[in-house]
């Protein structure tokens, strides 16, 4: 999901502004992983699991979106 520029979510200065904007690369990208708010960033152990599992399915679209292109 993307976010609007607006958005009170957005976090500035990571390494991936850097690597865009200094460090030449070609693609850069934050992972965040799930909670909207509730645990910050401390999750149930529940939901570790869960969430590793969700995070490994998209970082592999990426991977091959890259691949790909």
């Amino acid at each position: 999901t993307l976010i609007p520029p607006y958005s009170p979510d957005i976090a500035s200065g990571g390494s991936d502004d850097w690597a865009l904007g200094e460090g030449g690369a070609e693609y850069a990208y934050t992972i965040e992983l799930r909670d909207q708010g509730t645990f910050g960033f401390e999750l149930p152990a529940v939901l570790i699991q869960p969430t590793a599992e969700e995070t490994w399915e998209g970082f592999k679209v990426v991977a091959q979106f890259i691949a790909d292109n």
